[in-house]
């Protein structure tokens, strides 16, 4: 049988008697990554609360608080857990409740090795590969929103660089049309390359912005002021369309984080 899943999976095993407990902890231990003890129901909880395992396995009748009322109040906190559930008696009052709560599995003592390892593989794999798919799912909606985000910041590129075009454009017009007429010296050509360059150089930043806008950084120490000029230079000329005015004040300060991140909630 193949334990792969099992052998990564961390497993709470509630048992109240110790000898039975120190024997299937010499056993469980061995198959699972990391193995949690508790000695009744009430310790169970306690122990699911501080551990978060995998899955549970648990014996029914134990003081304080049995096996099924300690599923009941677990599956409350996480329905989603698998628990697999022993017991030395055929009672249905039991099985009909366990039934009820959704248990993953029911065992009766005295238990068969290959049976009970081969529920708690059954039920763990099921549990990772659900996970697998809701991280995917998760995963998915994470790209889609990406490139939604992608999107609307070439939107945004556009928007800017339009006017610095068509500036560049008309300066270019202007040049041949001025040199035709034989007004153009030394004095204007000089003028004409630095506010080509200016232009051009404003077309630059804002696709360095565009570039480090979306970069994964590590955590590090940055200007929160300094850092909000970036998404406020690439919005402005969209909110300036609608008559919206820009402004940002107050004393500067450093955070630990991700800069990009920050900016891209702003």
């Amino acid at each position: 049988m193949n334990e792969s899943f099992l052998s990564q999976a961390t497993l709470l095993y509630v048992e109240d008697d110790e000898t039975t407990r120190n024997y299937m902890r010499q056993r469980l231990e061995k198959k699972v990554k990391k193995l949690f003890l508790a000695i009744d129901g009430e310790d169970g909880i306690a122990q699911f609360q501080t551990h978060q395992p995998d899955m549970i396995l648990t014996d029914v009748v134990m003081p304080k608080l049995n096996g099924i009322d300690m599923a009941r109040k677990i599956k409350q906190i996480n329905p989603k857990i698998p628990i697999v559930i022993t017991s030395a008696h055929g009672d249905t009052s039991f099985l009909l409740d366990a039934i009820d709560l959704g248990i993953d599995g029911y065992l009766l003592k005295p238990l068969d090795k290959t049976k009970l390892f081969a529920s708690l593989e059954d039920n763990i794999r099921r549990r990772f590969l659900e996970q697998k798919l809701l991280q995917q799912k998760d995963d998915l909606i994470l790209h889609q929103s990406k490139l939604a985000s992608v999107g609307e910041m070439v939107g945004y590129i556009a928007h800017q660089w339009k006017q610095p075009l068509n500036i560049l454009f008309m300066n270019i017009q202007m040049i041949e049309l001025e040199n035709k007429e034989g007004v153009v010296d030394k004095t204007y050509f000089k003028k004409f390359i630095t506010d080509s360059k200016t232009v051009v150089n404003f077309m630059s930043d804002t696709m360095d912005d565009f570039l480090g806008f979306f970069k994964t950084d590590k955590d590090k120490k940055f200007s929160v002021l300094k850092s909000i000029e970036k998404p406020m230079k690439m919005l402005k000329p969209l909110f300036e369309k609608h008559g919206i005015k820009l402004s940002l004040s107050g004393d500067d300060f450093s955070i630990n984080g991700c800069e990009s991140e920050f900016q891209q909630v702003l």
